[in-house]
């Protein structure tokens, strides 16, 4: 190896990692007693990062927060960035993060009740964050924000592959979401309609869904909770679509 490539990776093995916002916040619980009673999207409120030293600050301007006159606090909002379900450990270690206050490592967040659990899921688990669909309620919500509809329903049939306890009220609650596309599409192909969500247009959409759940695990939509869709029944979009055109012309 020349000379000079080994200079740098000698250097580099020698130099600590650098602290990612994270590990900025373990390192600030292990020092700072407030820091200790927050949840990690609290600190943007009370704290600003220092992008050089890879730090966390406390404000030095803003209101005072109650019952600590020296904290500073102003109206920033926190975000833990959006984890896709397909990674699993990533996305339950999120989860952990809304919920655990002043963890001052990865451990901490495993850490239940003195137990530490040999996953991030296993401390969902034990913090009873699975018994509902919460979670799952909250990842489609932000995925509504950002996500296209093709994007959500692959999102959706990921998550009713996990074995959600309500797979019906959150399709109830997003079937719109996933079914924006199809609705532009016959918009588009039929401009002097006027065409809204329908039961036509959801059941395409959950023929979508099915055949993503098939591609994923083998498993029709009935046999997850879900409504069956019709196979046939998009058909009958068209024709209603057909005869109204013919009304019109008459």
């Amino acid at each position: 190896m020349p000379r000079r490539k080994r200079d740098s990776a000698r250097k580099i093995a020698s130099e600590p990692p650098q602290n990612t916002t994270l590990t900025a916040f373990f390192q600030l619980c292990q020092t700072d007693p407030f820091a200790k009673t927050l949840l990690y999207l609290d600190v943007p409120i009370y704290y600003t990062w220092d992008k050089t030293r890879k730090i966390f600050q406390r404000r030095k301007q803003g209101m005072p927060e109650e019952g600590h006159p020296e904290i500073m606090k102003t109206n920033a909002i926190g975000r833990v960035y959006t984890v896709h379900p397909n990674n699993a450990e990533c996305f339950y270690l999120r989860m952990l993060l809304h919920e655990i206050r002043g963890p001052t490592n990865f451990t901490d967040l495993r850490t239940i009740d003195g137990y530490i659990c040999h996953t991030y899921r296993e401390a969902c688990q034990r913090l009873g964050l699975l018994e509902n669909d919460n979670h799952w309620e909250l990842t489609l919500q932000e995925a509504t924000l950002t996500a296209s509809a093709e994007q959500i329903r692959e999102l959706f049939a990921i998550i009713l592959t996990t074995n959600p306890s309500n797979p019906k009220q959150l399709w109830d609650s997003f079937k719109r979401n996933m079914s924006d596309d199809i609705l532009y599409q016959i918009r588009q192909a039929n401009p002097e309609l006027i065409i809204e969500f329908n039961d036509d247009i959801f059941n395409e959409t959950l023929i979508r869904l099915e055949d993503k759940c098939l591609a994923i695990n083998n498993q029709t939509l009935v046999e997850i909770g879900m409504p069956a869709p019709q196979r046939n029944t998009f058909s009958v979009l068209n024709y209603e679509i057909t005869k109204e055109k013919k009304l019109q012309r008459q």
